[in-house]
């Protein structure tokens, strides 16, 4: 796998929805031990994250890898669920729609106000199917992929769907020129 982790730049509500599922996990003592985890620099950044703030993608992804190592490997999709789940409920709940397809078509307009790295393009290919494309993206990394997935995933239960599966067949980090996520529900 690789992955190219400067460059780019992610809202703060992802770091601090991911800080506050280790919170609910295992309390204030959980977030700091993630936290010493870190870089001294990225663990500052991570503290200092607002909704509204920029954080390096980077820090982000070290922030997930450290949780990960404390929580395993499957804690990372699960890091994309709860952000979906804290962001829409909260701050971002007025970007929820009646239609899953309507909510990713709008995430994808609005793409460039969460990350300021890439183009995300996102086709109905079903009733209940769609694809989500990263094109053009100069940063990633498969961490950020799993999260996504997760995150993916609970859209659509928030939208209403009893089942929802989320394959992602290409990935930047391993050689395809974009990551592509199909999306499947019921």
């Amino acid at each position: 796998m690789k992955e190219q982790l400067k460059g780019g730049r992610l809202k703060g509500g992802i770091p601090r929805a991911h800080l506050d599922w280790v919170r609910q996990q295992r309390g204030e003592r959980g977030v700091e031990e993630v936290l010493s985890r870190l870089p001294k620099e990225v663990a500052a950044e991570m503290r200092q994250a607002l909704v509204t703030t920029w954080c390096a993608f980077g820090s982000v992804i070290l922030l997930d890898r450290a949780i990960g190592e404390l929580h395993g490997p499957n804690a990372i999709r699960e890091l994309g669920r709860w952000s979906a789940q804290q962001n829409l409920s909260t701050v971002y709940r007025m970007f929820r729609r009646q239609d899953i397809h309507d909510f990713f078509e709008r995430s994808a307009a609005l793409h460039s106000q969460f990350q300021d790295f890439g183009v995300e393009v996102y086709e109905r290919v079903g009733d209940a199917a769609g694809r989500i494309t990263h094109r053009q993206y100069t940063t990633f990394s498969p961490t950020f992929c799993e999260s996504a997935s997760g995150y993916y995933e609970k859209v659509m239960q928030m939208h209403g769907a009893t089942r929802a599966v989320v394959d992602h067949p290409h990935c930047l980090g391993r050689d395809a020129k974009e990551c592509v996520f199909e999306l499947r529900w019921s």
